[in-house]
């Protein structure tokens, strides 16, 4: 399992923690029907460290005319993130974001507030 993440840019090294856990769940079968049941079986924690100058690159990405698809989807997310608290300045690292997100029993909570679980993939 995966559950440290590291990848060094020019811009600083974006970091993260993850750790997944399902419980078992009896109604398995109308999972294939409703996916969203299975959120509710989840624990999930998630910790990231992202540098300032990368995420500002990244979200510049969404405006431009220039880049992928991809990078302005990705950069469209992150200015989301940062408008909703989602990413929030690192107190114990100047220059970088962090977040921390936990979902359990079908809630989630990100930075100690509870959120809708909407909230992570909306682009609004």
């Amino acid at each position: 399992a995966i559950t440290r993440l590291s990848f060094h840019t020019p811009e600083g090294e974006l970091r993260g923690k993850l750790h997944v856990k399902m419980a078992l769940f009896d109604g398995i079968i109308f999972a294939a029907f409703n996916p969203l049941l299975l959120l509710n079986t989840l624990n999930a924690q998630l910790e990231m460290h992202i540098p300032q100058m990368l995420l500002d690159n990244l979200t510049q990405d969404a405006s431009s005319t220039t880049s992928t698809k991809t990078s302005q989807t990705v950069g469209q997310h992150l200015k989301v993130w940062l408008a909703q608290g989602i990413l929030v300045p690192a107190s114990d690292q100047p220059d970088y974001y962090h977040s921390q997100m936990q979902l359990k029993e079908g809630v989630l909570q990100v930075n100690g507030q509870q959120l809708p679980l909407a909230s992570i993939w909306s682009q609004k």
